[in-house]
């Protein structure tokens, strides 16, 4: 297919496959009453068009720390977590999103 001049390029297809089809895990562990929660995953590179949308949801969630609206949920009102925050990166390949509390 021939694009006229100035026509935007193609999106890369950015569907992802799991490696493995395995069970959710979980762990029991004696003794604790805190936890660290990590949540990843894969993200648009940087060359894409929804780059900076995710960028600034990110900071709106959780790139201010504690003044994004993961911290005002999570500890603010429910009082869930002592540190919570999210963002986004992006690379000229490829990019993640990750959110810790």
């Amino acid at each position: 297919m021939v694009r006229a001049k100035g026509d935007p390029a193609p999106q890369p297809d950015l569907t992802v496959q799991p490696r493995t089809a395995q069970p959710p895990r979980c762990y029991t562990l004696a003794h604790k009453s805190q936890v660290d929660l990590r949540l990843a995953c894969p993200a648009v590179p940087r060359h894409h068009e929804d780059e900076l949308a995710l960028g600034m949801a990110s900071f709106i969630l959780g790139g201010l720390g504690m003044m994004g609206r993961f911290g005002r949920r999570l500890r603010d009102e429910q009082g869930l977590a002592y540190h919570v925050s999210c963002r986004a990166v992006s690379r000229a390949w490829s990019g993640e999103w990750h959110a810790t509390a």
